[in-house]
């Protein structure tokens, strides 16, 4: 009986470490034990980053253990937290960066030749969309976002078109437009060099999210919003939306974390199941020995 009992508890021992075990095949990770508990960081509710890394990566983030209101925010958590994972939009990415790292993501490095070929896998696109029909100034800054402003885009980002002669209107009157906070900043450099080519013009940018800038432009509380994430179905109904440039969602760590390379299921597994970094180490040939080791030991 006593045997019986010991037995058990080694099965059940087994069975706990199997259902927390994190690794998965395809990228062998360097020892992670000096590190602790998996401190992932997700975006806020209404973010279009959060939702296109939710659809990229079939997740839900369940196991996310604090929210980032902004690009800055993701960095200074990450920077300031050793066990910290979290992402945010590549063309947002400082050009030094002091306290955090990129990963390569399947082993492919984020940058423009392997975002535009499509050999990294987390890439995604940012709309202009309205509602209704268009008004003279709002076409006329439309024109220049696809034609002249596409120069501008390839500079910070990546181009959805080559960049042709764009003469203005100069018609006058106002824009506001509102959305996602990791493209305001190239929208806004947008809406700058619109207003020098066209001076009777005002444009402003105005940072919210992707949701709610879509819902402004549903309610016409906006010319145009912002949208890093495609739109849902209703969205798409009620506004018209045209990509005007592409980017991808990167992952950082902390400079400390010895990880250079995580596969999308890890990724997927950090935010879901895995409280541990050390776990991330029990992969799937360790998965396999303990399976055998469990299976002999209830045979015996």
């Amino acid at each position: 009986m006593k045997n019986y009992l010991v037995r058990i508890c080694l099965l059940l021992t087994a069975c706990t470490l199997l259902l927390t075990a994190c690794g998965t095949e395809g990228t062998k990770l360097p020892d992670l034990s000096t590190l602790g508990k998996v401190v992932a960081i997700a975006r806020e509710e209404g973010s279009g980053t959060r939702a296109e890394f939710d659809t990229m990566l079939s997740t839900n983030q369940a196991a996310a253990d604090a929210v980032a209101a902004s690009t800055i925010d993701v960095l200074q958590q990450v920077g300031q937290e050793k066990n910290a994972i979290g992402y945010l939009a590549h063309s947002t990415l400082p050009q030094e960066l002091a306290a955090v790292k990129v990963l390569k993501v399947n082993g492919i490095e984020p940058d423009i030749n392997n975002i535009s070929s499509g050999k990294y896998a987390l890439r995604r696109s940012y709309y202009l969309a309205y509602n209704g029909e268009l008004n003279p100034l709002q076409e006329d800054f439309l024109q220049y976002i696809f034609c002249a402003g596409q120069k501008l885009v390839a500079k910070k980002s990546i181009a959805v078109g080559a960049p042709t002669t764009f003469l203005s209107s100069r018609v006058s009157g106002k824009l506001v437009i509102k959305g996602s906070s990791s493209a305001t900043s190239l929208v806004n450099e947008l809406a700058q060099e619109y207003m020098q080519l066209n001076p009777r013009a005002q444009v402003s940018v105005v940072v919210t999210d992707s949701s709610s800038g879509l819902t402004s432009a549903i309610r016409r509380e906006c010319d145009f919003a912002i949208s890093s994430r495609e739109l849902k179905r209703y969205e798409k109904e009620l506004l018209t939306s045209k990509a005007f440039a592409r980017d991808a969602i990167v992952l950082i760590v902390n400079k400390h974390n010895p990880i250079n390379n995580l596969s999308t299921k890890q990724i997927k597994a950090l935010y879901e199941t895995c409280n541990e970094w050390k776990s991330m180490n029990l992969g799937r040939e360790e998965n396999k020995k303990l399976s055998l080791w469990l299976y002999f030991l209830w045979r015996e």
